[in-house]
């Protein structure tokens, strides 16, 4: 029996606005890219990753599980970002740009329709555009070949702020690596208590996240009477 020709690894740009914020500071979003992007089997996608902003510390993170982004290094707004990823796709024949970040997701958007290549939308926030960038992100909606979001209600903003729709929304919930929270030894724990001075006796619930209102620490904190 003939073996069948493999078929060739299709070529990813993964491209967003930056790495983390300025001084070294990790968000979120950080945190999602060292934990997916390094997952993605290089057997089976050619990825190139792409940051607009500049070069942030958590790279040698990146680097050290294989992976060496591109930092394009311009301001916020610079408009030579448009023209730096149009090279970029065609330097390395992309194929497909997956894009996230408001920016991210404009810009992509664009050099995608310049250079003639499909275009997914990856939405992470439920924090509206604003009318100036919503503006902006809804004239290209029609260049979204697809929308993920990590929500149902991040869902429901990609249709009623982005105007992308329905039908090219796709809800694709985040991951949490497991491990990197039940592999900490008891030795580590009994150390992170005695440093916020909790006794042995005294029960603690956690919650990380910034103080805004679509992270709800309002809800937490309105049932704490029924907790303790």
């Amino acid at each position: 029996m003939m073996e069948q020709p493999t078929s060739p690894r299709p070529r990813v740009l993964f491209l967003s606005d930056h790495l983390g914020y300025a001084d070294g500071v990790i968000h979120g979003a950080t945190r999602y890219f060292l934990n997916v992007l390094p997952r993605i089997d290089p057997q089976k996608i050619d990825l190139t990753v792409c940051f607009l902003r500049d070069r942030h510390p958590a790279v040698q993170q990146l680097q050290q599980q294989g992976i060496e982004p591109i930092f394009l290094n311009r301001a916020k707004w610079d408009p030579r970002s448009l023209s730096d990823l149009t090279r970029l796709i065609r330097e390395r024949d992309i194929e497909l740009l997956h894009l996230a970040g408001m920016k991210g997701c404009l810009i992509g958007r664009i050099a995608a329709r310049l250079t003639h290549r499909r275009a997914i939308i990856h939405l992470h926030d439920t924090r509206s555009p604003g009318l100036v960038i919503g503006t902006l992100q809804r004239r290209v909606a029609r260049w979204t070949d697809l929308a993920l979001a990590v929500s149902a209600e991040v869902g429901r903003l990609a249709t009623h702020d982005f105007a992308i729709p329905p039908q090219r929304v796709q809800v694709l919930h985040n991951g949490i690596v497991l491990s990197d929270f039940t592999s900490r030894s008891s030795e580590h724990r009994q150390q992170v208590r005695q440093e916020i001075k909790l006794t042995p006796q005294m029960q603690a619930i956690g919650v990380i996240g910034r103080l805004a209102p679509e992270k709800n620490h309002a809800a937490l904190i309105g049932v704490m009477p029924a907790i303790l």
